[in-house]
């Protein structure tokens, strides 16, 4: 194996991109660190789609919903419910493939039910004046995470939280003259306890084409390229599927899900 064989394996191994991805979803979505709540992977949206399509869940505890929004469809209106009592709310936060909090949906607290607009780093055409705030997010998906919560934005608790099924409202305002990449089948609800199934990686690997590139990142996947292994619906998947990848790369992407899952250093 050539020295920049060996980079590019070793490289892949320590967690670019695969890794470092699953750390962002296992932070913000995944995991049960944010007072016991945890999302689940939902579908990603493709527009354009009918509203309601994400919805609060959990009676007993705070609700939550979780939705990945595409923004190569074109801009997407995002609506959090009203509820009562009125001292209670929803709040949505956008986070992009990097961990970064794009904002918050509604920016304040005391007016629900106003839409936002989220847009995606190529978006330069102009909304509607009618929306309480636009977001730009710095990568073409984002996931938009919504909890129950209080006016002093003190505990998140069950307290006026919305009842299972309120809709929040997502749909495509617009339209781009990129067509939207096919939906990656549907993945069940992910335990973060255990190791990322074959079916869950196919949907990380898809998701990989959507994260920002430093000049460095660029160079490092066509170096991965060199030596088979590409990014983005590359042969990742199916290659661990047919236990075809050399046994230092699986055993690294596994001890890499396995530092993520234990908190071991941060990933991005």
């Amino acid at each position: 194996m050539s020295l920049r064989e060996q980079v590019a394996q070793q490289a892949f191994v320590w967690g670019l991109p695969a890794v470092t991805l699953y750390a962002v979803l296992h932070e913000q979505v995944l995991a049960p660190a944010h007072n016991g709540l945890a999302g689940r992977l939902n579908r990603v949206l493709h527009g354009p789609l009918p509203t309601g399509l994400a919805t609060l869940s959990g009676t007993t505890g705070p609700s939550t919903f979780c939705a990945w929004l595409d923004l190569r469809s074109g801009p997407v209106h995002l609506i959090v419910p009203a509820v009562e009592p009125r001292d209670a709310t929803v709040r949505a936060t956008v986070f992009d493939l990097s961990g970064e909090v794009v904002g918050q949906v509604p920016e304040a607290l005391d007016t629900p039910g106003h839409p936002s607009v989220v847009v995606g780093p190529s978006w330069d055409s102009p909304v509607s004046p009618e929306v309480a705030a636009i977001l730009r997010c710095r990568t073409d998906l984002c996931v938009a995470v919504g909890v129950s919560v209080d006016p002093g934005r003190q505990a998140q608790g069950p307290q006026g939280a919305p009842p299972a099924g309120e809709p929040v409202l997502i749909h495509h305002v617009g339209s781009t003259t990129r067509a939207p990449s096919p939906l990656p089948p549907p993945v069940p609800p992910v335990d973060v306890r255990r190791p990322p199934t074959v079916e869950f990686l196919t949907v990380l690997d898809w998701m990989i084409e959507l994260m920002p590139t430093t000049p460095g990142e660029e160079d490092l996947r066509a170096d991965l390229e060199l030596v088979g292994v590409a990014c983005g619906r590359s042969a990742l998947v199916e290659a661990m599927a047919e236990d075809r990848l050399d046994g230092q790369l699986t055993e690294g992407l596994r001890q890499g899900f396995e530092d993520v899952r234990r908190g071991r250093g941060r990933w991005f």
